[in-house]
């Protein structure tokens, strides 16, 4: 790697001396470096506040310009550059052949007017003047420059700001005057001036850490944030960054930005469901890049693409359509006439069926069929469409006639060769017709009127292609029903009728419920009630049978464990038997029941 080198030159320097404690020394080509802390006793020396001993006569103080130091970078060396102009003297060579060298960051600014006596106002001893420092051994000769270890102050914010005081640390019977060590070094202002050697070398950023997406499941139809940390074993921060992403881990993309952001927000809709693999690369201010991050991985739980409509079948009024599609869990399909939703299935669960017949009979005309998936994490594809044409050879229009039955109305027609006949009924004051049998033959029977209520109906006959034609519309009147009746749903021309009671008419009472929850708060003496948005409603039939042919006929009705219409002059509702209870009499039986009603569409699925 490659490695460069700067001088950081002297800015400000000066020295003061004891021994002319008014005197400045600024702007000379030369300066003094004496003793700076004296340890133990001195024979002329004084003594500090806290008893403790000094020597202070010549302090070199330094200031260097560290702009040229680039930021972020490995520094490998820093020396400070003293020019030596004398060998230093002293005064006990044999005892002390090495003067201790002493570099101590300055508790506060200094000025080239410094003087002993303004630098150290108020009491300020050298113990107060510099900080704990750099301590070198060393016997500096004279015309050459003296290199000092220099890193360890060399990011010290003092030593930046306010610079640093160059002195011998002395001890033992070595004094302050003339006698004692006193190094002479060149000045700022002299051809050889103090300056800071630093050595460093680029540093490239250490692998990024990956932070986010990591072994998630995300939707592809909403942004993906992918995030990381920037790793320096110098600081500094984000330049710019490389994002690469694939779907195979072998195949990479690439997004490239300038930014200091840690993050990259992707777009909704950029990947397609399945893993994702990402890395990262990070540039520091240098441009310089770092090793990759390590592979991280998530899931994508996109939306399934949208399925393909292959087939839809023209020549019948109920036609068949096909798709193909992927990732399906659940389907919808909808048939749109001038933008007019007029067919839906609602979701249909299904991982394999791909083909629906239209249960409703479409007219002769253009329509849009449309159809979406929902995969296995809950969500939608888009829509599907295909616009197709129905056209179709109608059968012959039937004929219709009415007849009323004791409990049914009776349709006679014509099926002729076609396939089948089916009967619609609507009240009158209605048009929501509503098929409610189909029959092989000419004679079509409505099981399921209310009491003496006027309906009208028309038949539709139905041929091969399923084409259909339509009767006229003709009206009616139901009969009345005067006794409680029912029937299950598998026969509904199955009625068992409630005739008798012992001693009196059948009982029957009406229960309608409903439920509702009691919540007891503080500060009130009474509960308040919350009601659910359901009704529980029932018929409780209370009769005799005399007959046992009728209690062979409850008990087989009783046994299919199905849903039963009942039905009397006022009523009509489906339900289930419960709450059965029989007592055999000896003329017969006594029964008991109720029947309570439950959800059910009465419209026939063709």
């Amino acid at each position: 790697m490659a490695q460069y080198t700067v001088d950081l030159p002297c800015i400000l320097d000066t020295y003061i001396d004891r021994n002319n404690p008014s005197a400045n020394f600024g702007s000379l080509l030369e300066l003094q470096a004496g003793a700076l802390t004296f340890e133990g006793w001195a024979s002329s020396g004084g003594q500090g506040p806290n008893g403790e001993h000094y020597d202070l006569r010549y302090i070199t103080m330094l200031k260097f310009d560290y702009s040229a130091l680039p930021a972020n970078k490995t520094i490998t060396s820093a020396k400070l550059r003293l020019y030596s102009n004398n060998h230093v003297s002293n005064t006990n060579p044999d005892t002390y052949p090495l003067l201790p060298l002493v570099l101590k960051p300055l508790w506060r600014n200094f000025t080239e007017s410094e003087t002993y006596s303004s630098y150290m106002l108020e009491g300020e001893y050298h113990e107060w003047i510099t900080k704990n420092g750099v301590r070198s051994t060393i016997d500096p000769p004279a015309g050459q420059y003296i290199d000092l270890e220099f890193i360890a102050l060399l990011n010290s914010t003092d030593v930046r700001n306010k610079g640093i005081a160059v002195g011998w640390e002395v001890a033992g019977e070595l004094i302050y005057n003339s006698q004692g060590p006193v190094w002479q070094i060149s000045a700022r202002n002299s051809t050889k001036p103090p300056l800071i050697r630093v050595t460093y070398e680029d540093t490239l950023p250490d692998k990024p850490t990956v932070s986010s997406p990591v072994g998630m499941y995300l939707d592809s139809t909403k942004a993906i944030r992918f995030s990381w940390q920037y790793n320096s074993s110098v600081g500094g921060t984000q330049k710019k960054f490389d994002l690469l992403w694939s779907t195979n881990s072998t195949t990479w993309n690439t997004v490239s930005q300038t930014t200091s952001n840690n993050y990259y927000d992707m777009a909704a809709n950029t990947l397609t469901p399945g893993n994702v693999y990402w890395k990262v690369k990070t540039y520091n201010a240098n441009d310089e890049a770092s090793p990759e991050s390590d592979i991280a991985v998530f899931y994508v739980t996109g939306a399934p693409i949208a399925p393909n409509i292959i087939n839809v079948t023209t020549n019948t009024a109920r036609p068949v359509i096909t798709w193909g599609a992927a990732s399906q869990q659940i389907y919808q399909l909808q048939i749109l006439k001038d933008n007019n939703i007029i067919y839906d299935t609602g979701n249909v669960a299904s991982t394999t069926i791909k083909t629906h017949k239209i249960t409703d009979f479409l007219a002769d005309s253009g329509y849009t069929a449309r159809i979406r998936v929902k995969n296995e994490y809950d969500l939608f594809s888009d829509w599907a469409s295909f616009f197709f044409t129905i056209s179709t050879t109608k059968p012959y229009k039937p004929q219709v006639g009415l007849s009323r039955n004791k409990y049914s109305i009776t349709a006679l027609s014509n099926i002729l060769n076609n396939s089948y006949l089916l009967l619609y009924r609507s009240e009158i004051s209605s048009n929501d017709f509503k098929c409610v049998t189909k029959s092989l033959t000419d004679i079509l029977i409505d099981n399921t009127i209310e009491s003496n209520k006027q309906y009208q109906y028309f038949v539709r006959t139905v041929n091969s292609l399923e084409a259909y034609n339509d009767s006229d519309i003709k009206v009616t009147y139901s009969p009345k029903i005067d006794k409680s009746i029912f029937a299950p749903i598998s026969y509904l021309g199955n009625i068992f009728e409630v005739k008798v009671n012992l001693n009196d008419r059948p009982a029957k009472n009406i229960t309608i419920n409903t439920p509702n929850t009691s919540n007891y708060f503080s500060g009130r003496k009474y509960p308040v009630i919350e009601y659910s948005e359901h009704f529980s409603k029932g018929v409780s039939l209370s009769f005799f049978i005399q007959d046992d042919k009728d209690y062979q006929q409850l008990l087989e009705i009783i046994y299919l464990k199905g849903i039963v219409l009942y039905r009397d002059s006022r009523r009509k509702l489906y339900g289930n038997i419960s709450g059965l209870n029989i007592t055999d009499h000896y003329a017969g039986y006594i029964i008991s029941l109720t029947i309570s009603q439950t959800d059910y569409t009465e419209e026939l699925e063709v």
